[in-house]
């Protein structure tokens, strides 16, 4: 069914890999071409257009009510000088009114999550988990403009808010778990856990007027530093 029985209209880029079946001239035969070539093919079943451009890279977009045969001149700076490339109107007119979704997808890919996983949905929740935080700082600026982090602070506080949910709690009527297993993993008060320096080496307490040496330390979520628990406490 073609776009045009439902009355949407829209312009967008699209992967190259999704256009295989449309007889377009690929990026590489483009790319070894001059700067403003294009190629375009019409779908006159369902009246839709795709064109590939050539600029700093290959571009290719679909639209289903914008003129592809229209060009505008613009000035791009080449070896020698600037020079006029011609610019598909369409491509004008995607970079004029992309604003939100484009700007959206960019934040997402920023500070994107580099974890992977073998199973099949993780994809799903890793961006699900980027949409939802982007989205949060993206309201965090609009409701509370004094006060707006950029994007990685914000991040950060997610980051830091997760790992001290992670942090393990004694629970009264339940076993100790990985204290009992681990004699060096010991729950101190608060947020604090008591942890043996590797290799058997110590380090200087770093207690206000204390100059002995200890062999274990005290841990937290953020910081870590060395502390005589036979004589001061968390």
């Amino acid at each position: 069914m073609g776009y045009g029985l439902v009355c949407l209209v829209a312009t967008g880029i699209v992967r190259e890999n999704r256009t295989a079946k449309c007889p377009l001239k690929s990026s590489k035969i483009l790319g070894k071409m001059d700067r403003g070539t294009s190629d375009r093919k019409f779908d006159t079943k369902n009246e839709i257009a795709a064109v590939r451009w050539s600029d700093n890279r290959v571009v290719s977009l679909i639209t289903n009510f914008e003129d592809t045969r229209c060009f505008t001149t613009v000035e791009r700076r080449m070896k020698g000088g600037k020079q006029k490339v011609d610019v598909l109107s369409c491509v004008v007119s995607y970079n004029k009114h992309k604003k939100s979704v484009d700007l959206f997808d960019n934040h997402m890919e920023t500070y994107f999550s580099s974890i992977q996983r073998k199973k099949w949905y993780w994809p799903l929740i890793v961006n699900s988990f980027e949409t939802s935080l982007v989205a949060a700082w993206k309201l965090s600026k609009f409701f509370a403009t004094e006060q707006a982090l950029d994007l990685l602070e914000f991040r950060l506080h997610i980051t830091i808010a997760f790992l001290g949910l992670c942090v393990p709690r004694n629970i009264a009527g339940r076993g100790l778990g990985i204290q009992q297993k681990n004699p060096d993993y010991l729950k101190l008060q608060s947020e604090h856990i008591l942890v043996k320096i590797p290799n058997g080496k110590q380090r200087r307490c770093q207690h206000k007027n204390c100059t002995k040496n200890h062999s274990l330390f005290v841990k937290n979520v953020i910081y870590d530093f060395a502390l005589n628990v036979s004589y001061h406490s968390i």
